[in-house]
């Protein structure tokens, strides 16, 4: 099967999980307008823009031409945690920065700047809006933050756009880079002990962060004075990665814990990163191509149902579960269970089929 037939068949099935419509949702599925939704129309900008599918890409731009028009005033419909998912987040600033939604350029300054202005915690990095004691940081938000203002930066030529982007990344990995193994953690300021970090090393986590830091190093001017820096920290990140891909060719739950189950989000979106990586040069192919083929094959052969349904993707996840065990490794192997169809799930193996065929990959095999 050709990777971007399957790309465009997952996107259906999201489609159709995410607007209830052809399918019962399923535990973990989130109307396409929540933030996961947002995450999967992304994903379906750039497939539909590379695959050249002009029904595709206007059914996407049909759904994020909704946005902020119809979820502009805070509590409409949503919550946001963040005021750029309220212009569509990065499907939206991608689009603009690809010569689309031309009317749209003074919301996404409008946005842009919100996010800049935003609620930060107390070094830096850009935090919810209901955290009095701005301590409260999480891995996620470079998925969030990064390549939206990235995007913005490039659509306007501003350099204090891009700045913010790479400095929020580069703030991220080194709150949360565990050195001994060069794997990510996902959370502070969730336990009893507010500087305290939760002891996972979350494969959607790792995922999350690898998505800002791969979208710097594929959009940033090479006369960036951190561009080579970025390329540094992808080469670490992924070398790191590499070492705990199973034989099935996926990551686990939490990467580096040998009886975590398989998690099918989190390899796809490592696994877009490194199919970036490779394409660019910044990783070599010769230790890389392998793990990247293996990983491709492995979502399709064990992570995506006949009728495209996605499996093995973990629910929604933040230090999960309670008292003692809250923030543990334990509460993210038994604490958090993978599901069929989560609104997390689609949008990063659209991605990693993207890459797949970019990367030269024209079949997969069950």
């Amino acid at each position: 099967m050709k990777p971007m037939i399957i790309a465009k068949r997952i996107w259906d099935r999201a489609v159709a999980v995410q607007n209830k419509i052809g399918a019962a949702a399923t535990y973990g599925a989130a109307p396409l307008y929540s933030y996961p939704g947002i995450l999967t129309m992304w994903t379906a900008s750039q497939a539909a823009l590379y695959s050249g599918d002009d029904e595709w890409l206007a059914e996407v731009k049909s759904y994020l031409a909704k946005y902020p028009f119809e979820f502009e005033e805070p509590g409409t419909k949503f919550h946001y945690n963040f005021e750029n998912y309220r212009v569509g987040g990065l499907g939206k600033g991608w689009m603009i920065m690809n010569g689309h939604f031309e009317d749209h350029k003074d919301v996404l300054r409008e946005y842009a700047e919100k996010t800049i202005n935003g609620p930060h915690s107390y070094d830096g990095i850009a935090c919810g809006i209901n955290d009095p004691k701005k301590v409260r940081i999480w891995i996620d938000v470079v998925y969030a933050i990064t390549p939206f203002m990235l995007y913005a930066g490039l659509v306007f030529d501003e350099p204090k756009y891009i700045d913010y982007a790479v400095d929020q990344c580069f703030k991220m990995y080194d709150v949360f880079m565990d050195k001994s193994n060069g794997l990510l953690h996902q959370a502070r300021g969730f336990l009893a002990d507010p500087e305290k970090i939760s002891e996972d090393h979350w494969s959607r986590g790792n995922g999350w962060g690898i998505i800002g830091l791969i979208e710097i190093v594929r959009y940033l001017p090479k006369e960036h004075p951190k561009y080579e820096e970025a390329c540094q920290r992808l080469r670490e990140h992924c070398n790191a990665i590499i070492k705990y891909q199973t034989v099935r060719g996926l990551w686990k739950q939490s990467m580096a814990e040998p009886l975590a189950w398989e998690e099918s989000s989190g390899t796809a979106l490592m696994l877009y990163a490194m199919g970036i990586g490779i394409r660019l040069g910044i990783l070599e192919k010769e230790t890389f191509m392998e793990p990247f083929k293996k990983g491709i094959e492995g979502l399709y052969q064990f992570c995506i149902e006949n009728d495209y349904s996605v499996t093995r993707g973990c629910h929604g996840c933040l230090c999960p579960t309670y008292g003692d065990q809250k923030g543990t490794i334990e509460a993210y192997l038994v604490g958090v269970t993978h599901v069929k169809n989560d609104s997390h799930a689609f949008g990063p193996v659209i991605l990693a089929m993207v890459e797949a065929e970019r990367n030269g990959i024209t079949n997969i095999i069950k």
